[in-house]
């Protein structure tokens, strides 16, 4: 336990002091959107080209983890929204919220927490599910987020849509373009090489750090009328269900005869254990969504996961 609790306390504290430089106005809120507008563009597209440059094309070919982690996801996101729709929540916030209890923060947490706990061997399978996540889960929450007196014509149309937003992404490309060198085989010269390196270097602090302070600008800016929407389902939906539907789709797709090694395994796990994504608030925001409550899943589930990551890494990590 102590050594999983090495790898996550210096993540998590960097979140935390982000988070109280915003809360005690020692650093500005325009500030923090300047920091995460150079993660976004800058930053993040340069630490995932050079993941993605160093991917293993035999583990993608070998290795069935998108199908169990699709699927997972999927069937977990169609259960909260038919959940949510008993209790009458419109589409438009239910599909954000439902999104955000499936949707691992895996560009700005997980692919750097988990090469330092298992390796450079877990770039792999986190920065193909950052592609997943990109290409599928938020297209489908955008479609669905349009039935509100409309239809699935609409949804269609939303869904196209969003697939146009998806390629206008510069993370999309920098995993495109590092997986094609991938599967070339061809390195980076040194030229053009260490500048890229450096830049995805400064990723892991700065994003942690303005992971902080999106949380407490938006608990800042949180009105009290919005604060009455529950919360602890999709708490529960993102670092318990999400991880344990994980672990025993891992354990069925094994039982069906598929060869999964086991620190594949213990990868879909860990990732399905990571806190939600910072960014779904963002989309949620631009569609029209209840993006404080999206933001407020956001804060308690990475609060939350400090605990619960750590406990998944602890559990999972003697077969490590």
């Amino acid at each position: 336990m102590l050594a999983i609790l090495r790898i996550t306390f210096p993540f998590f504290a960097l979140i935390a002091a982000g988070y109280v430089c915003v809360a005690r106005r020692w650093l500005a809120g325009d500030a923090v959107r300047a920091l995460n507008s150079f993660v976004l563009f800058v930053a993040l597209p340069c630490m995932l080209f050079k993941f993605s440059a160093g991917l293993d094309p035999e583990t993608l070919w070998r290795q069935p983890f998108l199908p169990i982690y699709g699927v997972v996801g999927i069937v977990l996101f169609a259960i909260l929204l038919f959940l949510g729709r008993l209790r009458d929540i419109a589409w438009r916030d239910l599909s954000f919220v439902s999104l955000v209890s499936v949707f691992p923060n895996t560009g700005f947490i997980g692919v750097p927490l988990l090469v330092s706990m298992m390796g450079p061997r877990a770039a792999t399978p986190a920065v193909a599910i950052v592609l997943f996540d990109m290409l599928v889960t938020s297209s489908l929450s955008v479609a669905t987020s349009t039935l509100d007196g409309h239809g699935w014509s609409s949804a269609r149309h939303a869904l196209g849509g969003a697939f146009r937003g998806v390629l206008s992404n510069p993370m999309l490309w920098a995993i495109l373009a590092g997986m094609s060198m991938a599967f070339m085989h061809w390195k980076p010269g040194p030229v053009w090489h260490e500048p890229i390196w450096m830049m995805a270097d400064a990723t892991t602090p700065v994003a942690l750090f303005t992971t902080g302070g999106i949380l407490a600008r938006s608990r800042i800016e949180n009105s009290p009328q919005h604060r009455n929407q529950p919360l602890f389902p999709f708490i529960v939906a993102k670092l318990c269900a999400h991880p344990l539907m994980m672990w025993a789709g891992a354990w069925a797709a094994l039982r069906m005869g598929w060869r999964l090694e086991p620190w594949v395994q213990q990868s879909l796990v860990l990732m399905a254990a990571l806190p939600s994504a910072s960014n779904v608030s963002f989309l949620a925001e631009r569609m029209g969504g209840n993006a404080a409550w999206v933001a407020r899943v956001i804060l308690w589930t990475t609060v939350g996961a400090f605990v619960t990551f750590t406990l998944w890494g602890w559990w999972v990590a003697p077969a490590a």
